[in-house]
Parts: structure tokens; sequence; C-alpha cells
């Protein structure tokens, strides 16, 4: 019903130092595992929730081979989900190489945006819900529209970064549009 209660667990007692999220049984909800000074706890989750989802595990190339710093927005419903490729969540604890998106009762998905680190900008449409996915980066699958294949979307990095006072940033659009940037800091709060 969307409420959490409290919960005993034989063992659970102390302290703990780290937790990380990841859909260990591939059924789609993700499940805990608290890394602890005395013995760790796996909690499974086993609820069924007949809510939808999508797992997009990734390979960069030219980007780091893991995709780390990648962003994905995910488009669904006239909502965007975005999520980034991280390497720890937490103290002692690294998160999935999945990135994982809870999806509630959309059947269907609009697009996936993969902005890779290298600056490469790609689009992904006619996604099935309720699957892990792997792109690999510039491997374009044979299903995407010709018109979305040809057209060259692409934010290289800034220079100087960091800003120092002033930076330059580099883009490329398909043909001439209008343009909305936006700076945000580490924290994801917005500068400019």
């Amino acid at each position: 019903d969307g409420v959490f209660r409290p919960v005993s667990l034989p063992g659970a007692a102390g302290s703990s130092r780290g937790v990380l999220w990841e859909d260990l049984d591939g059924d789609g909800d993700l499940d805990l595992y608290v890394g602890r000074d005395g013995p760790n706890l796996l909690l499974w989750n086993d609820h069924p929730s007949g809510n939808h989802w999508l797992q997009v595990l990734l390979h960069g190339a030219p980007s780091n081979t893991s995709a780390y710093g990648t962003r994905l927005r995910l488009n669904v419903m006239g909502t965007e989900l975005v999520r980034d490729v991280e390497t720890g969540s937490g103290l002692l604890a690294q998160s999935s190489p999945r990135v994982e998106f809870g999806l509630g009762s959309a059947a269907s998905i609009d697009s996936l945006v993969i902005e890779w680190p290298s600056g490469r900008r790609e689009t992904r449409v006619n996604l099935t819900i309720d699957q892990l996915v792997e792109f690999t980066e510039g491997v374009v699958p044979t299903d995407v529209p010709e018109t979305l294949q040809r057209g060259v979307f692409a934010l290289h990095g800034a220079a100087p970064n960091p800003f120092n006072p002033t930076t330059r940033i580099r883009y490329e659009l398909p043909r001439r549009a209008a343009v909305d940037l936006r700076v945000y800091d580490v924290r994801g709060r917005l500068v400019r």
C-alpha cells in the first residue's frame, strides 16, 4: 500500500557499513545487500508488484568499457526518467553495472537516449518492457529508423574543465535549431 512498516530481522542488530541494490534474481524488482560489521545481510524482494520495468547494460567504446559516467534518459508516457551509470553508491558498496528503471503501469517505452562520456548521443526506440537490454556505444540496432541513424546529436566535453572563469561548450545537431543548454554542478544543482 506504499507505506513502510518496521520489520524485525534475526541477526540484524549492530551497525551496517554499506547498502547496495540490484536485481539479483532477474525478476525486475530490486534486492538489497547490506555490508555489516558482523554477517552481511541479503534481503530478497519477492513481493509481486505487477509493475513493469526495464534494465539496461551498457558497453562503452571509445568511452570506458564499463560505461561509467553515461547518462540515460528514458521517456515513458510523457515523463522522462534519468539515471547515471555510477561506480559507487555508498561506503564500501559498488553499484550494479545494470541501470534499472521502474515503469509502474506503463505498457510501452517512447524512447531511450544514451549520452556517453565520449559526447556521443544515441537514441533507441521500439524497446520491449520487462527485460534486460544491452547496448554497445556506436553500434546502432537495425530497427532504429534511418532518419535517427543519419542524425548527429553530440555534446562535446567542456574546455577548460573545471570552468575558470569561463568555458566553451561545443555541440553538434543534424540541422540548424534552437538550443537550450543548462549547466549543473556535481550535486545536481542548476548553475546557469
